[in-house]
Order: C-alpha cells, then structure tokens, then sequence
C-alpha cells in the first residue's frame, strides 16, 4: 500500500484495509501478519504465551506447536486451540487477546514536509496518512488531487 504524492500534483495510491468499513455494523477483527496476540491458558501460566502472527501466518505455542492465525478471529482462533490443549489438560480454558494491531505502511512522496514511509494504524483514514506526512508545501498542486487503490487507475 503506498500513499504518493507527485510534484505539483497529489496522487494517492492507497490500499483498501487504510479506509474505513462503511456503515455502522462493526465486523468482527480478522488477525493478519505483525499483530501480537496473547494466548492464556487458565491456570497453566507455563502454557500462556504473547506471539506475533509471522509471515507465514502462523504462530508457535508450547504443546501444540504451529498453528495458523492469520485470516481467523480472535474467537477461532480460541475454538481452534482449546481441542488441541485439550488433549494435554482437561478442560482447557483459553483467552485469545489482541494486544498489538498491526501497522499500515504508506509512502508520501512529493511536496509534503517530512516525505517517506509512515506507519499508521489499521483503519487509518487518506486524512490521517496526510497529517503524518506533515504540511503540504507551497509547491503543492491541490487542484490536481488523484485518489487510486491498490493497484486500480487513479481517479481525478
């Protein structure tokens, strides 16, 4: 996902998980790459864990070893665990908590103050990677502003 701005003109090339989810239903969050959840094991503190989600979309934990994360709730990932320890403890009680959210990393490019990657948090508006790329300078076309995500033609 970037976030391009071109000189004399402003171009933003921004990928769809930055934008807002319309209307007021909130969905459920789906674990992805780089977010830090923390697996508890209700009295098995040997077996509580706080894990990044790798690469590879998968975590490791103690007894159960690999397993995916990215792509699953917090809630199915918990429904997925609990059967595994499930088979070393009796009545496992487990906790799935997100503790960090990942970042979005967009690249500002063009007349702004401070041009480069920036890394916002998920959900980040055009707004928000604006103000973390600073003021836009004298040299700034805002006339000519162009909006496009991911990989689809800008839009004048």
């Amino acid at each position: 996902m970037t976030l391009r701005f071109a000189a004399g003109a402003l171009l933003i090339l921004i990928g769809a998980t930055l934008l807002p989810v319309p209307g007021g239903a909130q969905q459920p969050y789906i674990l992805g790459l780089e977010d830090v959840v923390e697996v508890s094991v209700y009295g098995n503190d040997d077996l509580s864990r706080v894990v990044t989600v790798r690469p590879d979309g998968m975590i490791s934990l103690p007894l159960v070893g690999e397993i995916r994360a990215a792509g699953l709730t917090p809630e199915q990932l918990r429904e997925r665990l609990v059967p595994l320890y499930a088979r070393f403890i009796r009545n496992p009680q487990v906790a799935v908590i997100v503790r960090e959210f990942r970042r979005v990393r967009v690249t500002v490019l063009g007349q702004v103050m401070r041009p480069g990657v920036h890394e916002l948090r998920l959900g980040a508006s055009v707004l928000d990677a604006l103000a973390s790329a600073g003021v836009l300078t004298e040299a700034a076309g805002l006339g000519e502003v162009r909006l496009s995500r991911g990989q689809a033609p800008p839009v004048l």
